[in-house]
């Protein structure tokens, strides 16, 4: 928009400005198209601006060194991986009719992390009550910013399903949005193997099996 706003400008500029600004954009621009070897449609343009200037030299300038501050953030080794955390009971009704038993009663929570500095969030909550059964499904993802023993993620938008088989008028998709989180994390071991624990600025605190 602001590239827009520049071209609608040189409207109202004299002949003589029109040119030296167009020579600091195709510098620019040829400048990306050399530097930029591995894309081919910056090559296509570059030889199409060769064939049309024959003879012409083309010396890029040296790029400023990228601050390290614009490099995706990493997530230590330690993190990455599935982390899930089971709770609930088995089923809680048995037809005695059929002798089929309800859904159980249950919660599934899961995050998974990525080295590349992104996670996903997952949980599915499951209630049952004789032979109907509620479920809710919630799925987020975004990037994830790891600084010491505390880490931020910023969901983008997720969504939350809503099913029960008792009532499918009931049933729908929605889309969520949540603020960014800050959450204090430790891996510890328990008897089954690692588990990551996190704990939030209430104090609310929970913990996740390594998958």
């Amino acid at each position: 928009m602001k590239m827009r706003k520049h071209y609608d400008g040189l409207v109202n500029v004299s002949p003589e400005q029109r040119n030296e600004a167009r020579g600091r954009v195709q510098t620019i621009l040829l400048d990306a198209f050399v530097a930029d070897s591995e894309d081919s449609l910056a090559q296509l343009l570059l030889s199409v601006y060769k064939a049309s200037h024959p003879g012409a030299v083309i010396t890029p300038k040296k790029q400023a060194a990228v601050s390290p501050t614009s490099v995706p953030t990493r997530v230590p080794a330690e993190l990455v991986g599935e982390w899930m955390a089971r709770r609930g009971s088995g089923s809680s009704y048995i037809n005695p009719n059929t002798g089929q038993t309800s859904g159980p009663n249950a919660t599934l929570d899961s995050y998974k992390i990525f080295a590349d500095g992104t996670y996903e969030h997952s949980i599915l909550m499951q209630s049952s009550l004789y032979n109907c059964t509620t479920t809710i499904f919630g799925r987020e993802t975004g990037p994830i910013v790891v600084q010491g023993a505390t880490f931020t993620i910023t969901p983008r938008p997720g969504t939350l399903e809503h099913k029960n088989n008792c009532s499918p008028s009931m049933n729908r998709l929605e889309q969520t949005t949540f603020d960014p989180k800050t959450l204090s994390w430790r891996i510890q071991r328990n008897e089954y193997g690692l588990e990551l624990c996190l704990q939030q600025s209430d104090g609310a605190s929970a913990c996740y099996q390594r998958q």
